[in-house]
């Protein structure tokens, strides 16, 4: 799931508070804008609604304060209530483009991917630069199945920062789904290269072997990612593919059976989608 990324920088205004209310003050907000992605869900949505509900901010920092509470929530899979705070932080600033990203990416989180395709527009509108917005709306696009504007998102996202990982990934994601497998690979290593860690992009790349036939070059990616994240049933499913397609059976079936435990009903989904 995206995460939205506003750079905050909070300054506590009140000349004739106290050390312990400033200090205070400040957990606060860096506890709500989670800026070292530390706090815990109902941490977080605490120190939020305590900022929101203190009174005396002006309305672009409460509204930061709303987007801050809505990331809360998204990242924990509450979707309604995280819509509920971007739209309270977009009323209140309505001149800032963050409060549009954070919506946008709430809106894909529901599926409501025109809507989100509407905040990424007017979020680009205020800011030009942004390279998560073109990002966001680029992962709109391609999941709305038009991945040639997608992948125009995507490079407009790198143009305008190069490296960006997000954009390198769903670039990839959209060149394989036009079986451009080359381009999907040469996306995929650049991602890696800069995140070697990146399991999920280990098991992107190992997709796109696999649809071509490098079935060894597959598993080599595969492996790598389940080394990163032993739990990937993904990965050990797709490696079990790719060892049937080689003839190595045994370790197909060996692979099924630890992704089966490890994830059955994601195993029984991936069966129906066949």
């Amino acid at each position: 799931m995206m995460r939205c990324l506003l750079g905050v920088v909070v300054a506590i205004a009140a000349s004739s508070a106290t050390a312990s209310s400033h200090a205070e003050d400040s957990q606060s907000w860096a506890s709500c804008l989670d800026i070292a992605a530390a706090t815990g869900f109902e941490q977080r949505i605490a120190a939020c609604t305590a900022v929101i509900q203190a009174g005396g901010e002006p309305p672009a920092r409460l509204a930061r304060a709303y987007c801050g509470r809505g990331n809360a929530y998204q990242q924990h899979g509450d979707h309604a209530r995280a819509i509920v705070d971007y739209d309270q932080a977009v009323n209140l600033d309505p001149a800032s483009y963050g409060g549009y990203l954070c919506r946008g990416h709430g809106h894909l989180a529901r599926g409501e991917m025109d809507l989100g395709i509407g905040d990424y527009d007017r979020a680009i509108a205020l800011n030009p630069r942004t390279a998560e917005g073109y990002a966001g709306r680029g992962i709109a696009y391609r999941l709305k199945g038009e991945y040639d504007r997608a992948i125009a998102e995507y490079t407009e996202a790198l143009r305008l920062q190069p490296g960006y990982i997000l954009a390198l990934r769903n670039r990839g994601l959209a060149y394989h789904h036009k079986a451009d497998y080359d381009r999907a690979i040469a996306d995929f290593t650049e991602a890696l290269r800069l995140e070697p860690k990146a399991a999920s992009v280990f098991v992107d790349r190992g997709l796109a072997y696999y649809v071509k036939y490098a079935y060894d070059r597959a598993i080599v990616d595969y492996t790598e990612a389940i080394r990163l994240d032993p739990k990937s049933a993904s990965a050990l499913l797709k490696r079990s593919s790719a060892y049937r397609a080689t003839g190595d059976l045994a370790h197909a079936q060996q692979d099924y059976a630890e992704a089966v435990r490890l994830d059955p009903e994601y195993v029984r989904r991936d069966s129906e989608r066949r």
